[in-house]
């Protein structure tokens, strides 16, 4: 019984590998993601980018080197979501009648929709923040 159990998930681990090498996350940027944002859609991506956000009904990110074009982020499809989110939302937040927007530089992983329209070139559902800091 125990061989099989071993067996069982010694395989478990090795179907997970290698879908892991699959689909490996994405490094890209937002410029890149305006070209080839149908290519990668529904895959993780790592970025870094600029969060704005005036904490009503504005939120996006921003990359100085495009900066006609955004991506627009969302929390995490995952119900399980990854305690640097938690830690990010707490930065965030504020007196909600201070007007002035909140910038911050992070890198971020989360699952990207393509849905170019306009200056959009998708949404990031954010499922871990590596790094942020705020600099406005």
């Amino acid at each position: 019984m125990l061989k099989t159990n071993t067996t069982l998930i010694f395989g478990a681990a090795f179907f997970w590998t290698v879908c892991a090498q699959a689909n490996p996350v994405v490094n890209t940027s937002i410029c890149d993601l305006a070209k080839i944002g149908a290519k990668v859609n529904g895959r993780q991506i790592r970025l870094a980018a600029i969060y704005t956000t005036d904490l009503r009904e504005h939120s996006s990110l921003n990359d100085p080197r495009c900066p006609k074009l955004f991506l627009e982020p969302f929390d995490s499809l995952v119900s399980s979501a990854d305690p640097t989110l938690k830690s990010f939302d707490e930065a965030l937040s504020g007196d909600p009648t201070d007007l002035r927007l909140r910038q911050f530089k992070i890198d971020a992983v989360g699952r990207y929709a393509w849905n170019r329209h306009g200056r959009s070139v998708g949404r990031l559902y954010m499922e871990k923040i590596f790094s942020f800091r705020r600099f406005h």
